[in-house]
């Protein structure tokens, strides 16, 4: 983010961090992520699994996962970014 520029809105964001600001605390922050397992990781799953094999390998990397975004200075659970879809689920307002 650059200086000067506003806070992302939470329905924004996407597969990156973000500086936010959050609902719960009030303060803006850059959000810390977590990938988790989604819809898209189980499909990977089964398209490498019928493909070669393979079917763990998509639940071992991260470019298949959601990602969760939560608060960088009270860890509140904010958003959800799906993969499938590129749609963000905004758990919080």
């Amino acid at each position: 983010m650059s200086y000067g520029q506003a806070p992302m809105s939470i329905k924004n964001l996407g597969k990156t961090a973000a500086s936010t600001q959050c609902p719960q605390c009030g303060q803006t922050a850059t959000t810390s992520i977590e990938h988790k397992t989604g819809k898209s990781t189980h499909i990977w799953a089964i398209i490498t699994g019928v493909c070669c094999g393979m079917c763990c390998v998509p639940y071992l990397i991260n470019t298949w996962k959601d990602v969760e975004h939560k608060c960088g200075s009270c860890g509140t659970p904010l958003a959800i970014w799906h993969r499938s879809g590129d749609e963000t689920e905004v758990l919080r307002h």
